[in-house]
């Protein structure tokens, strides 16, 4: 079954050849990869130019300016010849099975897949996003977009994550959906396996671990991009939400943001705000522990 790999650069000079040497060692090769720059300032086009004659058939696409992953991430998928599409970032690094377990996914009748991942941050921390086992279904949709969204447990506890490097999907499915909102340079991921949902398509999360993740810098990860990001997919799903839930929701997005910035006076003023929203839902109590905790692995 014949693949396309969309993988999206900006000024990844420190981390591009190990993402290619993840895409060269995979176990089922793509029949074509195409890299779409976001107008990148540093060495990344020349190194990639160097391995332009290795097994990889590179197709480089360059924005004129930087237009965020979403609309890269669209440009590649409309570009890609072939029907099924698995997405890369330019700092990560994919398992050599992790193409198989896509395409397997599509024989099965999914849309869109997911893999599971493990993240690496800048001081060894490492956390691991293990998927269960999952297809979706008309009768499940809303109960995994309100767990995508506000967290709300799945029947047997399971769990389920959307990041973007480890999608894979039908391009005839992501173009019906006209692809990741361009509007968007954070959670654009959550948006779009909400609004697949949704649209009744089919969506499968594997258990395997198959990209390993880095966390690195940049313009678009900080908290007001996150926020941003948040509201918008609450927003987007406020009519599956009931009134209470969208509210808690929406206030932990504001507890987070204040936080991640800092702002320790805000904090404190919201104090009574977070003790009324651990009394509606008590199981938040534990989202702020693990959050906080979460956050200090990874800042020390």
């Amino acid at each position: 079954m014949k693949y396309s790999i969309v993988i999206t650069t900006f000024n990844s000079a420190s981390c591009i050849d190990r993402a290619l040497d993840g895409i060269e060692q995979l176990d089922h090769l793509p029949d074509e990869t195409i890299l779409v720059d976001d107008g990148s300032t540093d060495e990344t086009i020349s190194l990639i130019r160097k391995r332009l004659s290795g097994v990889l058939n590179i197709r480089i696409l360059q924005n004129s300016k930087n237009m965020g992953q979403s609309y890269s991430r669209n440009l590649g998928v409309c570009e890609a010849s072939n029907q099924f599409v698995i997405f890369m970032d330019d700092d990560d690094f994919s398992l050599p099975q992790r193409p198989i377990t896509h395409l397997d996914s599509f024989a099965d009748g999914a849309d869109f897949s997911f893999v599971s991942s493990r993240k690496i941050y800048q001081n060894g921390y490492a956390i691991s996003a293990i998927n269960d086992d999952l297809y979706s279904s008309a009768e499940t949709a809303v109960s995994l977009i309100r767990h995508l969204t506000t967290n709300t447990p799945l029947a047997g506890s399971k769990r389920i994550y959307s990041p973007s490097s480890t999608l894979a999907v039908r391009k005839e499915a992501f173009l019906k959906l006209n692809g990741f909102r361009e509007d968007m340079r954070r959670l654009e991921d959550i948006e779009i396996a909400c609004r697949a949902l949704s649209s009744g398509l089919t969506l499968n999360w594997s258990s395997k671990i198959m990209v390993e993740r880095t966390d690195t810098l940049g313009s678009d990860k900080n908290a007001e991009a996150n926020f941003i990001g948040e509201i918008a997919v609450l927003d987007s799903v406020k009519e599956l939400l009931g009134r209470r839930e969208y509210f808690v929701a929406k206030e932990m997005s504001i507890f987070r943001k204040i936080y991640f910035d800092r702002k320790w006076r805000a904090i404190f003023k919201k104090s009574l705000v977070i003790i009324l929203i651990i009394s509606l839902s008590p199981s938040k109590m534990k989202s702020v522990y693990n959050r906080l905790r979460h956050d200090i692995a990874q800042r020390f």
